[in-house]
């Protein structure tokens, strides 16, 4: 199989001693999951806990029991939801 060229590599591969904002690393975080087409379509069902908001945004962890993750909503989307999350809540609900 062929390498990739150069430029190529470097958008997969970034240098090891890369040093980037806050914003670039999310920005790139979230092309990464966003392209990833093993991710699309995905829903995923948990229970909400250790739910706690700021003026800004809802944390919480979502967990099945074996793994959890770490979740946040910005408040402004969580209010136009049709949804009340509290500790206990399953997302999605049936």
């Amino acid at each position: 199989m062929a390498e990739a060229p150069d430029t190529e590599r470097q958008a997969v591969e970034p240098d090891a001693g890369e040093v980037l904002s806050v914003s670039q690393l999310n920005d790139r975080i979230a092309s990464v999951v966003e392209d990833a087409p093993a991710l699309d379509g995905v829903r995923c069902i948990g229970e909400v806990t250790d739910l706690h908001q700021s003026s800004t945004a809802l944390y919480f962890t979502l967990t099945d029991g074996d793994a959890e993750l770490p979740c946040m909503i910005w408040v402004n989307r969580y209010r136009e939801m049709d949804a009340d999350l509290e500790d206990g809540t399953e997302v999605p609900r049936r």
